[in-house]
């Protein structure tokens, strides 16, 4: 018997698995997660970046991230 994981069990795995562990991470609404884009949290170069500024959909408060991956 082979056990699936979020990371493998859909074509777009990679992906899901991320949003999930970011929204784990950062604590946000999924409805925050979401309308995150790649430039919000890695570097030109494809570093993660440290910190990411967004504004919360429901409250509309400015929120800072602290990224640490």
């Amino acid at each position: 018997m082979q056990s699936t994981t979020l990371l493998d069990s859909f074509r777009a795995g990679r992906r899901n698995y991320t949003i999930f562990q970011v929204g784990k991470a950062t604590l946000l609404r999924v409805s925050d997660v979401m309308t995150l884009k790649k430039s919000d949290v890695y570097n030109p170069d494809g570093s993660v970046k440290h910190t990411a500024f967004i504004h919360d959909k429901k409250t509309g408060k400015a929120n800072t991230l602290y990224l640490n991956f």
